[in-house]
């Protein structure tokens, strides 16, 4: 079966979408592994839309990090999604997205848009997070967002004061002397990612899994862009 042609700006429930990504078996297995054998170095997945049938294929899971801190995943114009995971860490400002993770979306942007008959909506476009037992997701809310990420990924300044001004944001939730410790929380972490998507007129919505008994995803709630509260969206 031929996958039917892309219309960019058209896509299905948010939530039923990342449902169907992560109920794909390989994807649900490989997403539960990661988040059971996280380990201390990050490691990732990439999840490409095959253009013959449309079906998701998952890559092995990349744990080469090269020596360096953080996983690199390789996109294509056919990866709908990728996935990686945040170790535990000392400073605590990695449970939630950082700048870098969300600036990766406008490369698959890029590179989705590339082809000259596209197979991913860039609108499908997902990234999934895998820290602290918790699995998180931040996809795009409208086409006009899709292309304002990728204008920020190619200007190199505007990259840059992104990713900046979210570790800024994360980096301010600190006690006073002597110790200066962290007092940031999941919660405040999602607060500066909403206000940093504001400011660079991003419409996004971050999305958390629910788990069943087995601990595999189940399904997924939105995270209200005011509140903060899961709400059910399938």
């Amino acid at each position: 079966m031929i996958a039917d042609p892309v219309v960019e700006g058209e896509t299905q429930n948010p939530c039923a979408k990342l449902k169907e990504l992560t109920d794909t078996p390989l994807v649900r297995t490989r997403l539960n592994t990661m988040k059971v054998n996280g380990g201390n170095a990050e490691k990732g997945l990439r999840v490409d839309k095959q253009p013959n049938d449309g079906a998701y294929k998952p890559s092995q899971i990349l744990d080469s990090n090269n020596g360096t801190a953080h996983i690199n995943i390789r996109v294509n114009p056919f990866t709908e999604a990728i996935a990686h995971t945040h170790p535990p860490s000392g400073d605590g400002y990695f449970t939630m997205f950082a700048g870098p993770d969300i600036i990766k979306m406008g490369e698959m942007v890029k590179m989705v848009q590339s082809t000259f008959s596209p197979v991913v909506n860039p609108i499908d476009i997902a990234h999934i997070l895998i820290a602290d037992g918790m699995t998180f997701a931040i996809r795009f809310d409208d086409a006009a967002s899709v292309q304002t990420l990728r204008d920020i990924y190619e200007d190199k300044d505007k990259k840059e004061d992104f990713k900046d001004d979210l570790e800024d944001a994360f980096k301010s939730d600190k006690s006073g002397p002597p110790l200066y410790q962290s007092t940031t929380t999941v919660a405040k972490q999602q607060r500066h990612i909403y206000k940093l998507l504001g400011k660079y007129n991003l419409n996004m919505s971050l999305y958390q899994a629910n788990y069943d008994a087995n601990g595999f995803i189940s399904d997924w709630q939105k995270i209200n862009k005011e509140t903060l509260e899961k709400e059910p969206c399938n």
